[in-house]
């Protein structure tokens, strides 16, 4: 895998990215679910993502735009950034 997260709130949350997929756990890593938002179309080589310090439950994905999830990654929405890199 490439980046990877823990949420400081509850450490049994859990995020990985591979080359093509992102993943999320919620028991400590015994079972992931895959959280890819279909924005992405398995492109995403080492993608930039982050969690909010503030907010465990935020997530900013950077693909084309910048994206901001604010359920934990189940869903995604653009911030409409103007960002095309």
């Amino acid at each position: 895998g490439f980046e990877a997260m823990i949420d400081v709130y509850n450490p049994d949350i859990r995020y990985e990215s591979t080359y093509s997929q992102l993943f999320k756990t919620e028991n400590g890593g015994f079972t992931w679910d895959e959280i890819t938002p279909n924005i992405v179309n398995n492109d995403i080589w080492n993608v930039a993502w982050v969690m909010d310090p503030l907010n465990s439950t935020t997530l900013y994905l950077g693909h084309e735009d910048i994206w901001r999830s604010a359920s934990g990654a189940s869903a995604w929405y653009p911030m409409n950034t103007g960002n095309s890199d």
